[in-house]
């Protein structure tokens, strides 16, 4: 079963794998783009939208790869304890979609994942990502709120280092 079908599952009866997709779509008026392979899909008025962007959050549980990481063990276990959380699995935007027209699609995202975290009166929403590079992920997180929690080296498979950070969000309820 994919992860769309055990997202819906979760979402109708609150069982099976806890997690949830959020798709990003724009309105698409002009299918003629060039790149064919992108996902469209029409609704019952015959009005086409284009996937930009996609997010999956696991809800009260962290993503397996972070369970192997020694250091994330004791934030892993208070978070546990409380049981009040979700983890951002991954959140992606389709570049293969022109920049102006994926414009805005990560933020309204994590928007929409913020809104389904307080709905089901989370306490705090977890995500990880790569440190390396340019450090822009990084910088986007931090605007969008999120604070850093702890920096951790994850070995991969092939043996290959993935630095990342550990981010934490609490949300506030008045």
């Amino acid at each position: 079963m994919d992860d769309i079908s055990q997202s819906e599952i979760f979402r109708r009866s609150g069982e099976g794998q806890r997690r949830r997709i959020f798709i990003a779509e724009i309105e698409d008026v002009d299918d003629s783009s060039e790149v064919r392979e992108i996902h469209r899909r029409k609704d019952e008025k015959g009005r086409c939208f284009t996937a930009v962007g996609a997010a999956m959050i696991l809800d009260n549980e962290f993503a397996s790869h972070t369970r192997s990481i020694p250091i994330l063990s004791p934030y892993i276990a208070a978070a546990e304890q409380d049981w009040s959380f979700v983890f951002l699995d991954f959140l992606i935007t389709d570049h293969r979609v022109e920049p102006a027209r994926r414009k805005g699609a990560g933020e309204a995202l994590l928007e929409n994942i913020k809104a389904y975290a307080r709905q089901h009166r989370k306490s705090c929403i977890f995500l990880d990502c790569w440190t390396g590079g340019t450090e822009n992920l990084i910088r986007y997180y931090e605007a969008a709120g999120f604070h850093p929690v702890e920096d951790f080296q994850y070995k991969k498979r092939n043996g290959d280092i993935w630095p990342g950070r550990l981010f934490r969000l609490d949300l506030v309820y008045l």
